[in-house]
């Protein structure tokens, strides 16, 4: 998705659908991949969370609190919106896995198979939890937390048949692009689909190139270890509220929260004797 001044430009009609910064602001919603209610985002409200949390640190540090100015430059910016964007972006990754789990018994027995006799899954583990791993990266293909990307051209660029001129604003949505045509089957749930590594550059969850975020090495796993933790104690069913739609926020948020009921007990797994 490229825009300049307002007007939308499609790459050689690859895209599935596109859209531009100002449409965001207006509430539109992205067309062509899935329903997704994207609500406009206020100035106000996120500058008074960025001001809560940046005030928090500086008393932390022993610092007197001052007025905000939100410059990429400032250091207690981007300490504040790194640990914002590392909570919330696990949260709702961990929220969108539970319902996927839930709606699928059979999946959760596969993997509580998988992790059979660790009592309490490690770091060390993430080499054998082989099928923990790909549905965790079905679950960012379907419901990336970061489900747009905003970048700004800094010179005169070229990019297939759209002409950027210095300063335009540039969206992508791995949303949107997870559910494309680079994908077989894309709306459907399919772990599997990473037994082999995808096309490169149609997996976007965490951005790509020099600002690629640089928790693209670490969340995975980090998911990979809640989800073998989880099921080694519950198992998960469908709450009573039905399942959550994606809204794009901030991030990809639920719009109405995610229900999933957590049952006392693991899956009965036959463990092979040694």
């Amino acid at each position: 998705f490229f825009s300049s001044r307002r007007r939308h430009t499609r790459l050689q009609g690859d895209w599935s659908s596109d859209v531009c910064s100002s449409d965001l602001h207006r509430g539109r919603a992205l067309r062509g991949a899935s329903p997704l209610g994207v609500a406009a985002p206020s100035p106000r409200d996120a500058h008074a969370v960025l001001d809560d949390v940046g005030a928090w640190i500086a008393r932390s540090l022993g610092l007197r609190p001052g007025p905000r100015t939100f410059d990429d430059a400032d250091p207690i910016t981007v300490v504040t919106r790194t640990i914002l964007n590392g909570y919330n972006a696990t949260a709702t990754a961990l929220a969108w896995l539970g319902q996927a789990l839930a709606a699928r018994p059979d999946l959760q027995a596969q993997l509580a198979a998988e992790a059979a006799g660790l009592t309490t899954p490690r770091p060390s583990h993430l080499r054998s939890l082989v099928h923990h791993r790909r549905v965790v990266l079905e679950t960012l293909r379907l419901w990336p937390p970061a489900w747009a990307l905003g970048r700004r051209a800094r010179v005169n660029l070229e990019l297939g048949s759209a002409s950027l001129p210095a300063g335009t604003s540039v969206t992508v949505s791995p949303y949107t692009l997870h559910r494309g045509r680079w994908w077989n089957r894309p709306g459907e749930f399919d772990p599997d689909r990473f037994a082999t590594l995808p096309r490169h550059g149609a997996w976007l969850p965490f951005g790509d190139g020099a600002r690629r975020c640089p928790a693209a090495s670490l969340a995975p796993g980090h998911l990979v270890v809640l989800a073998a933790a989880l099921l080694a104690r519950h198992r998960l069913a469908p709450g009573s509220q039905g399942e959550a739609v994606p809204h794009g926020f901030i991030s990809l948020r639920p719009d109405r929260g995610v229900w999933v009921r957590f049952l006392p007990g693991a899956h009965s797994v036959q463990v092979p004797a040694e």
